[in-house]
């Protein structure tokens, strides 16, 4: 209000003998709006040094089965099948985790988005998807507890739905909003196929670890996470 209007006001508001009070409130409301919110992102690289890859194995004419997993960082980051027509199979699965930064932003996590670079696949036709649990695991056990258990949220989404090799994303802001939520360290997830009936033979798919480097012409990228905040 201008010192010119503001004397014009003032005039007009005694010569109708409106209460002085009134006039504070009228100027009171005469503020700008605060700026909006702005989201900051932080870039979080897959930790390699974690990445596991799980094993489930059965062999049907001696009736032996079992679990083991190791590191995958040296040797590659896949998941597979493989069933012969016998019914003797190994079933692959992946573990991977992302650490959880101290926000840029002020604590608020807006979105989150993985990652990963598949690299090469093999064998049989892409016959269904390659989907993400969220999970929680302390160590990593070589059983049934990490193939299947374990799992905070079953199928959060598709991570590759076809055999094109580059960059795979997968839209995972409720899992990071939870571990922020329960003070966890790091973000953990699951990849595995998703059959209806497991196909017969080989399928693989691999993501960006040691056979993209070394078989793929270094044409891949490590996995890693971006997460906006305000």
């Amino acid at each position: 209000m201008s010192l010119r209007s503001r004397s014009r006001w003032i005039a007009a508001a005694t010569a109708v003998a409106i209460p002085a009070i009134f006039l504070s409130t009228a100027c009171s409301t005469d503020k700008a709006a605060a700026p909006a919110s702005v989201a900051a992102s932080d870039t979080v690289s897959l930790d390699e040094s974690n990445v596991t890859v799980l094993d489930w194995w059965a062999n049907t004419g001696s009736a032996d089965s079992g679990y083991y997993s190791y590191n995958g960082a040296g040797d590659g980051n896949f998941v597979q099948t493989d069933l012969d027509g016998s019914g003797d199979f190994d079933n692959y699965r992946l573990l991977i985790q992302y650490t959880l930064p101290k926000l840029s932003g002020k604590g608020v996590v807006d979105s989150a988005k993985m990652y990963n670079y598949a690299c090469g696949h093999g064998g049989n036709t892409f016959s269904d998807s390659i989907v993400v649990d969220h999970v929680n695991w302390g160590a990593v056990f070589q059983d049934s507890l990490s193939w299947g258990s374990q799992t905070l949220q079953a199928n959060i989404g598709t991570l590759a739905r076809d055999t094109t090799s580059g960059w795979k994303s997968l839209d995972v802001t409720g899992s990071v909003q939870a571990d922020y939520a329960a003070k966890r360290a790091n973000t953990q997830y699951r990849l595995e196929y998703s059959f209806a009936t497991m196909p017969v033979g080989d399928q693989w798919e691999e993501f960006a670890g040691s056979y993209c480097s070394s078989n793929a012409g270094g044409a891949a990228g490590q996995g890693y996470m971006v997460i906006w905040a305000h």
